[in-house]
C-alpha cells in the first residue's frame, strides 16, 4: 500500500471514529463475552454422585438441586420451580394437589415425575411429613397429599414447609431398592394416636426396631454412588478439583431460555486474602459475606466495579447467661446486666452495619417481633440503654458492693465472670472482646475464653459447663418466618446454653391433659393482657402450644407469641446486643441485573437495609445466592454484562 493510500485509509478511519463518537454509537467493549458467572463457594472434594453422601457441596446445592418450590430465606417468598403453579388446597384443608411441570426433567433427559417426589418423602421424613397422612402419585405429573386432621396446619404454612424441601433430589429409578425398603418399613408401622402432638411422619408410630432398620437402610442409600448425578437444576457439573468446579448450562432444563449464563466457575479458596485478591482482580464476581468495614472499603476502592449489598440476618448477637451458675440466681443481677453495656459501641466494633437491639433476650429476633407481635404488645417490651446508676442500684439491692473499684457479690467474694465465645467467628468474638472491656471498666472482672466453636458448643451446653455466659447468637430463626421457628430454635439450641428448666418425658403439661417430651422447656408466663387466657389458666407454658403453633393464626397466635416474648424478656436470661446483618459482594461490571440499582449506583458500599416486609427486601434477598440459590438465575434476573 502506498503512503498516499495509507494516509487516505488513516484519514477515513479517523473520520469514522469521530462520527461514531459524535453519533453516540462507538463500539462498546465486551466485558463478559463468554457469559460465565464466577463465584466463591465451598465444597469437600470427597463427594460422590449421591447428593446425600454426607459432605458439603455448595455449588451443587445452589445450581443443580431443586425442589417443587423454593422459599427465599428471611422473606418467606415462595417460587414454583419444578411445580406448575402453587399447591391447590381443598376447601376443608385436608387434601393438597400439586402439578409438576410437563417439561421438568432430570439432567439425563428423563422425565421428573410424581413418583420421584414420593421417593423423596419415603427417604426424607422432613418437618412437613409430621402433618401428612400420605403422599401419593395420581399420575406421572400429579401428586396428592392427605393431611392429618388432628394436626392441621394453615395452607400458608403448608406451602412454605413444602418449599423448604429439595424434593427433586431423589430419583426413584436410581434409588428404587432403598426407597421401596423405606416405604415397606413405614407401611408396617402401626398408626399413631393422632390426638397427640408428637413429631411422627405420616401419622405412624415408629418403634425402636423400625428406627434401627430405617437407619441401616438409609446408610446403604448414602453410600450408593450412581454413574451420573441425579439432579434437575439449570447447570450440570462437568469437572471439579479441590479448588475449582465447572458447571455448564443444562440443555434439557425447562427454563433454559431464561438462564442467561452459559457456564458457572466456582472457586474454593483456602483463605480470605485469596478471595479478596480475586474480587479486586475480577477473577470472581460474587462473594457471600460482610468483610470488616475498612477491608470492604479498600476492596471497593481498588475495584470500582465492586458493590456490597446488605440484608437483615434473622439472628441476634448477645450474651446467654448460664442459669445453673450461682451468679445469675438473683433476677436483680440479671436485670442489672441490661444497663451495663453500651450496645451501640459493641455493635460498631463487631459489625457496624448491624442494627442495635435494646431488649433483653426474648427468644425472637427483633425483625420477627415486628412481624408477629402487635404494636400494642411490643410496647410492653422494655428497651435497655446504658445506665450505670440503675445497674449499680440493682446490684446493691442484690447485696453486691463495690470495694476498691471491684464488685463483690452478696457473700463478699470478688465477682469474676467466665465468658466464652468462638475464636473463629469474628462477629461473636468481636462482640465478646468489647463486652469484656465494658465489664472490666464497670468493675467486674471478666475472663474471656476464646475457643474453637465445637468446644464452645459442647462445654457451653454441658450440665457442668465451666462458663458463666457465652457470647454468640441469643435468638435465631432458621426456618419459616413464623413464631414456631424462633421458639423451636431457642428450645433446640440457645436454651441449652442458658440451661432453662425443662420437662421430663411424661410430665403433665398445659391443656387437655397433654404430656411433655424430654427436652420441652418448662417455663410459665402470664398472659400478655393479664387474666385468664384461652387455656383457662392465668399462665401459658412455653411448650404448651409449641407443637400446634403451625395450626394457629389470627389473634390467638399473636396472643400466645406476645405472652412468651414479653414474659421471656422479663426473666433477663440474656443481653441482646444487635440483630446481625449479612451481605454479599457483586461485580457490576461482569454481572447485570443486580437488584436495587437505583441505590447502589450512588453508594457502592450500600448501607440501606430494607424492611423485611417490603419488595425491596425480596429484591435484596434474591441477590444473595446463599438464600436464593439458582432461582435468581432461572428467573432471568441476573445476566452477563457484555457491554461496558
Amino acid at each position: 500500500m502506498s503512503k498516499k493510500m495509507k494516509s487516505a485509509v488513516s484519514l477515513l478511519l479517523t473520520v469514522c471514529i469521530l462520527c461514531a463518537v459524535l453519533c453516540g454509537c462507538m463500539p462498546q467493549q465486551v466485558i463478559n463475552g463468554d457469559k460465565t458467572l464466577k463465584v466463591q463457594l465451598y465444597w469437600d472434594v470427597n463427594f460422590t454422585n449421591n447428593y446425600y453422601c454426607g459432605v458439603t457441596i455448595q455449588p451443587i446445592t445452589y445450581f443443580m438441586m431443586e425442589g417443587l418450590y423454593h422459599r427465599l430465606d428471611t422473606v418467606d417468598y415462595v417460587t414454583p420451580v419444578l411445580a406448575d403453579g402453587m399447591p391447590e388446597h381443598s376447601a376443608d384443608g385436608l387434601t393438597t394437589t400439586i402439578h409438576i411441570k410437563e417439561a421438568a426433567k432430570w439432567q439425563n433427559g428423563e422425565d421428573f415425575t410424581a413418583q420421584d417426589v414420593w421417593a423423596f418423602y419415603m427417604m426424607q421424613h422432613t418437618t412437613v411429613t409430621n402433618y401428612m397422612l400420605s403422599i401419593d402419585p395420581v399420575d406421572a405429573k400429579t401428586i396428592e397429599i392427605q393431611w392429618n386432621p388432628n394436626k392441621t396446619i394453615t395452607n400458608d404454612v403448608k406451602d412454605k414447609l413444602l418449599a423448604l424441601d429439595l424434593n427433586g433430589s431423589i430419583k426413584y429409578n436410581e434409588y428404587k431398592e432403598y426407597v421401596d425398603e423405606a416405604a415397606r418399613l413405614l407401611n408396617n408401622c402401626k398408626d399413631a394416636d393422632l390426638t397427640k402432638t408428637t413429631s411422627t411422619p405420616f401419622g405412624k408410630e415408629i418403634d425402636v426396631d423400625t428406627s434401627v432398620a430405617y437407619n441401616a437402610n438409609y446408610s446403604k442409600f448414602q453410600v450408593c454412588d450412581p454413574v451420573t448425578y441425579a439432579a434437575t437444576g439449570p447447570f450440570i457439573m462437568t469437572s471439579y478439583s479441590a479448588t475449582q468446579m465447572v458447571l455448564e448450562k443444562n440443555p434439557n432444563y425447562w427454563a433454559a431460555d431464561q438462564v442467561k449464563f452459559e457456564k458457572i466457575i466456582c472457586y474454593n479458596f483456602s483463605d480470605t486474602n485469596q478471595i479478596y485478591n480475586a474480587l479486586v482482580n475480577n477473577e470472581i464476581y460474587y462473594y457471600d459475606g460482610v468483610p470488616e468495614e475498612n477491608v470492604l472499603n479498600s476492596l471497593i476502592g481498588q475495584n470500582s466495579n465492586l458493590i456490597h449489598l446488605k440484608m437483615l440476618d434473622i439472628t441476634t448477637v448477645g450474651i446467654n447467661f448460664n442459669l445453673s451458675r450461682p451468679i445469675w440466681q438473683d433476677i436483680r443481677v440479671r436485670e442489672a446486666m441490661q444497663y451495663i453495656f453500651d450496645r451501640d459501641e459493641i455493635k460498631n466494633l463487631a459489625n457496624p452495619y448491624a442494627i442495635t437491639n435494646y431488649y433483653s433476650s426474648t427468644t425472637m429476633p427483633a425483625s420477627e417481633i415486628s412481624k408477629h407481635v402487635s404494636q400494642e404488645h411490643q410496647q410492653k417490651l422494655t428497651k435497655h440503654t446504658e445506665d450505670h446508676a440503675k445497674a449499680e442500684a440493682l446490684l446493691k439491692e442484690a447485696g453486691w458492693a463495690k470495694v476498691n473499684g471491684k464488685w463483690h457479690d452478696a457473700t463478699g467474694a470478688e465477682v469474676e465472670i467466665v465468658m466464652a465465645s468462638s475464636s473463629s467467628h469474628p462477629i461473636w468474638n468481636g462482640a465478646a472482646v468489647a463486652a469484656q472491656a465494658q465489664l472490666q471498666s464497670f468493675g467486674i472482672t471478666c475472663n474471656l475464653k476464646l475457643t474453637d466453636q465445637g468446644s464452645m458448643y459442647v462445654n457451653g451446653q454441658s450440665e457442668s459447663s465451666p462458663y458463666d455466659c457465652v457470647v454468640m447468637w441469643t435468638e435465631l430463626n432458621d426456618t419459616l418466618s413464623h413464631p414456631y421457628g424462633s421458639f423451636n430454635s431457642y428450645k433446640q439450641q440457645f436454651g441449652y446454653f442458658t440451661h432453662v428448666p425443662r420437662f421430663n418425658r411424661g410430665d403433665a403439661i398445659g391443656i387437655n391433659g397433654g404430656t411433655a417430651y424430654a427436652g420441652d422447656i418448662n417455663m410459665e408466663f402470664d398472659w400478655v393482657d393479664g387474666g385468664v387466657g384461652p387455656n383457662g389458666r392465668e399462665q401459658v407454658n412455653y411448650s404448651e402450644y409449641l407443637n400446634s403453633l403451625y395450626s394457629l393464626d389470627g389473634e390467638l397466635l399473636e396472643e400466645i407469641t406476645a405472652s412468651i416474648v414479653v414474659g421471656m424478656s422479663k426473666q433477663y436470661y440474656g443481653v441482646n446486643f444487635f440483630q446481625n446483618v449479612t451481605g454479599c459482594v457483586w461485580n457490576k461490571g461482569m454481572v447485570g441485573g443486580i437488584g436495587l440499582q437505583n441505590r447502589w449506583t450512588t453508594e457502592s458500599n450500600l448501607t440501606y437495609i430494607p424492611d423485611i416486609t417490603t419488595q425491596d427486601a425480596i429484591s435484596m434477598a434474591q441477590m444473595n445466592l446463599h438464600w436464593s440459590k439458582g432461582t435468581t438465575l432461572i428467573l432471568g434476573l441476573l445476566y452477563p454484562e457484555t457491554e461496558a
